[in-house]
């Protein structure tokens, strides 16, 4: 039941991200930088509340004259700091929770990922908390009564001696005392929400912390735009003696507190916290099947540092030598970090990783068991390997010539996986994985993707495999149609090449090459971003 609605939420998702995609492509969609974009809010919200602090007046009978003051006295300054505070406290909200859900609806939240969902969760908190603790010092009406709703549901909870709803009688009882403590809390939770922004990222390689300038001047001019437009305003002053009218609510901060009203404060701590004990356990509630992490064959590792430098978490590490060979350092994984995402396997063509349930002499004759077959058409036989998470492709749906193989992760794939597909009999290597700023495991397409343009190693060798043989399409679950519009130009190109040779290499036993050709490129044809 889980599984079916996220899933359902998934498909969703892409196909709004696809669109973003197809308006911006994916190295400017917004939605491939959600972190990046909360730091850049979070950044505005730290300055501009500087300058708002400086001419806030913590006092009970000042404060909302204060930030008044701020707002139409220094309009050309304090208005708009105030206003640059307010929708950049929305916008970071806004992206932590597009965050979570994005995070949620493509099961990023498995294995090794559950510390990020976690600690992403207590982000969530503190960010919700800070926002509420900023509206209580501008103290106007809508202050009071989120104080009263505030203090009434805290109020439940057996661990005050005296009822804090006494404080908020009368406008007399608020002293500057409570300022001060809201002050305090105020300025107090960036700490908590530093500390587990580095929880949140301490696993994951090469975090991204900042997005293109595009996308930096297109959020910050719309900033600045609405800022100018609907400036911040305050609601009439708080008066404890008069039962508050209509007042306006931030939806992204307060959409607790209409709720509060409906139900009795007891009702209001359980439905609290069922809800937080369901978002903090999804990891367990929805787990993934179980795979062993990753082993280093040190027979066969020469320490030359590339799984470490692929890893998307941290999960390998380099050490002085243990077993007397003759280089400098070996691979190491840590399990507990390990997704079992097979990123490392395609990162070693020495075969010095493998991935336990994924061997590398299992998935070779698996390969063979796929390829040996002849379909009788005399059409180009085509490996098709895939991602897990990407476009389905299953066998019964699949073209006879077309013959599907599917992996934790395209970056599974090593050049020697293309030439050994080639040598037992494929026409062309087709490579389905991910759209690219999607990848399940973050990066695994992009570094098959380099791998096979010769950019990343270990490369594709154009002199032992030809390049036309192999494509790649980075598709979203739902693109089926894209994949078969694809596949055809794949089979149509292949189509027009001659057959392939045997290899002719000293030592290349496991690789193929074709005859000399003025027009063979030096990289794959097509690379699709769908």
């Amino acid at each position: 039941m889980a599984r079916s609605l996220i899933s359902a939420g998934n498909r969703l998702r892409e196909a709004i991200e696809g669109w973003f995609q197809a308006v911006f492509s994916s190295k400017y969609n917004p939605a491939n930088y959600l972190g990046a974009v909360i730091l850049f809010f979070m950044a505005v919200v730290l300055v501009s509340g500087i300058y708002l602090f400086i001419f806030y007046e913590t006092n009970a009978d000042r404060a909302y004259g204060s930030v008044e003051s701020l707002t139409h006295d220094q309009w050309y300054a304090g208005g708009l700091m105030r206003s640059l505070h307010r929708y950049a406290s929305d916008g970071a909200m806004l992206a932590l929770i597009l965050h979570a859900f994005r995070q949620l609806f493509s099961f990023r939240f498995q294995r090794n990922r559950w510390v990020a969902w976690v600690s992403g969760g207590g982000l969530l908190l503190v960010t919700l908390i800070e926002g509420i603790s900023g509206y209580w010092m501008i103290w106007d009406t809508r202050a009071a009564w989120i104080a009263i709703r505030s203090v009434e549901f805290l109020d439940a909870l057996p661990i005050f001696g005296e009822p804090l709803a006494r404080a908020f009688l009368v406008n007399e009882a608020v002293s500057n005392q409570f300022f001060f403590v809201i002050l305090f809390l105020h300025l107090f939770l960036p700490i908590p929400f530093v500390f587990a922004f580095w929880i949140h990222t301490t696993r994951v390689s090469r975090p991204i912390w900042t997005m293109p300038r595009n996308v930096l001047y297109a959020i910050s001019l719309i900033l600045f735009v609405l800022s100018a437009v609907k400036p911040a305003l305050s609601e009439p002053a708080a008066n404890l003696r008069m039962l508050p009218g209509q007042i306006g609510i931030d939806w992204f901060y307060l959409f607790l507190y209409p709720f509060f009203d409906m139900v009795s404060p007891a009702w209001a701590w359980i439905a609290f916290t069922a809800a937080l004990a369901v978002s903090t356990l999804v990891p367990w509630l929805v787990p993934a099947g179980k795979r062993r992490a990753a082993r280093i064959n040190l027979r066969a590792c020469d320490g030359c540092t590339q799984c470490y430098l692929d890893c998307p978490y941290e999960a390998i590490h380099m050490q002085a030598r243990s077993d007397g060979r003759p280089y400098a350092k070996e691979a190491v994984v840590v399990a507990a970090r390990c997704s079992s995402c097979s990123i490392c396997v395609g990162s070693c063509d020495r075969a010095g990783v493998e991935l336990p349930d994924f061997a590398n002499l299992a998935f070779r004759r698996r390969m063979r068991d796929l390829l040996t077959p002849d379909d009788g058409t005399g059409r180009p036989r085509i490996l098709a390997v895939r991602c897990e998470w990407t476009v389905p492709m299953e066998p019964e749906r699949a073209s006879p010539n077309v013959r599907p193989l599917t992996l934790p992760c395209v970056g599974f794939i090593q050049p020697r996986t293309i030439q050994h597909a080639i040598k037992l009999g494929a026409s062309g290597v087709f490579v389905v994985g991910c759209r690219m700023g999607d990848c399940h495991y973050r990066e695994g397409n992009a570094w098959v993707e380099q791998r096979l343009a010769g950019a990343r190693r270990p490369s594709l060798d154009p002199g032992r495999v030809d390049p036309a043989r192999v494509r790649a399409a980075w598709l979203a679950g739902a693109q089926t149609d894209a994949l078969k519009r694809e596949l055809d130009r794949f089979e149509a190109d292949l189509k027009r090449l001659p057959p392939p040779s045997r290899p002719v290499h000293p030592g290349a036993g496991t690789g193929a090459t074709i005859p000399n050709s003025q027009n063979r490129p030096s990289a794959p044809e097509v690379i699709a971003h769908v």
